[in-house]
């Protein structure tokens, strides 16, 4: 198939939304279909292909539509996705399908006379985004809704009855099969950590962690400068910084650690539609599988889904730092039950989680595929 694909993910980017626009994009491409990306450029710069191409380690079949997005909120958006769909035009008359994450976008070419994929990652957080999308799936040409959760396929089933008889896709993120380990990595740091440093991604818990356990060496890879500076501050001897890391690079990191951690925090109140902790599939979690890393998580219901009870990940409470640092004492103790949680994680990764696994969920059930 000869693919659009409509994101407002900027590209290149360090953030995890730009990394799984890219892959997928890439994915595809490796699927046999030929895709060309519209993405927002990167602010004072422009999205060379090249070096976009070797940033995110993918292959050179992929087309590029870097897409300037003005300032301001709504008007910038706004504009973005007319300037989208303008650039999109000469294209639509050999496109066979048009698959977006971006809800603006594809709202401006809905009457394109082409299929329509929605990936939905957060329901929409107000009545605007909602009447937006209620007039997209009732588009005759709308195809199917993809999310990326049971829990939030369940929401719009629920809020969106206009879906009823379209199909609704769940098909979580996924990650890159890594290439075997090199014959002399071996596991020397203790725990580690590989991401931002957001707070809903639980950088207190990792501080309150470290203090908890002196004895234990703690390592973070990634996060923002600024986000790296404040925590450095409050931060004990044996946790260490490392910074950001070149995607190509981040293997070896993963294959370094004894266990890893994710713990993520939900948002109370009205800040529930904007969380991903309450509706998404995190990159951390699909990466550290396919990496057969030991995994230590919060249990929240999406990352239930993805590593069931206990199966692929060692689950606590999100806000009880002693029983985290009871099971992180306990695991780094059992060699025997590290192993086996690590293959577990891998295996559940390979049968499901792969990037080729998704793009056959998300593009064969329609029969849109060669």
């Amino acid at each position: 198939m000869n693919i659009l694909y409509l994101s407002s993910s900027m590209v290149p980017s360090r953030a995890a939304n730009s990394v799984q626009v890219v892959k997928m994009c890439d994915a595809m491409v490796r699927a046999g279909h030929a895709v060309r990306l519209f993405c927002r450029s990167p602010e004072g710069g422009e999205a060379q292909l090249e070096a976009v191409r070797a940033q995110y380690g993918i292959g050179g079949e992929l087309e590029l539509e870097a897409v300037r997005q003005p300032k301001g909120r709504l008007f910038g958006r706004a504009l973005y996705a007319r300037r989208v769909a303008k650039r999109a035009a000469p294209y639509l008359a050999d496109t066979d399908l048009l698959y977006a994450r971006d809800m603006y976008s594809l709202a401006a070419l809905r009457n394109c006379g082409r299929p329509l994929i929605y990936e939905a990652h957060m329901p929409p957080a107000n009545t605007f985004k909602r009447a937006l999308q209620r007039r997209l799936f009732r588009t005759p040409d709308f195809l199917r809704l993809v999310t990326v959760s049971e829990r939030l396929a369940d929401y719009y089933r629920a809020m969106f009855p206009e879906l009823q008889d379209k199909s609704v896709v769940v098909a979580p993120n996924g990650a890159d099969t890594p290439a075997p380990p090199a014959a002399n990595e071996e596991p020397r740091r203790s725990v580690g950590y590989v991401g931002q440093l957001h707070a809903h991604k639980g950088p207190a818990l990792l501080l309150e962690l470290a203090r908890a356990l002196p004895e234990v060496d703690f390592h973070v890879v990634g996060g923002s400068e600024a986000d790296i500076r404040r925590l450095r501050r409050h931060a004990p001897d044996n946790l260490t910084f490392h910074g950001h890391v070149p995607q190509g690079e981040l293997s070896a990191w993963y294959r370094s650690f004894k266990l890893v951690l994710a713990p993520y925090r939900r948002a109370g109140g009205s800040a529930r539609l904007h969380d991903d902790t309450e509706w998404g599939s995190p990159l951390k979690i699909f990466e550290y599988m396919a990496h057969g890393c030991c995994i230590v998580a919060g249990d929240l219901p999406v990352i239930r889904e993805l590593v069931g009870d206990n199966e692929a990940a060692a689950l606590c409470d999100e806000n009880a730092a002693g029983e985290w640092a009871a099971k992180v004492t306990q695991l780094l103790q059992e060699p025997q039950r590290r192993a086996q949680l690590s293959a577990a994680a891998q295996r559940r990764f390979q049968v499901n989680y792969t990037r080729e696994a998704r793009v056959e969920r998300v593009l064969a059930l329609s029969g849109q595929t060669r």
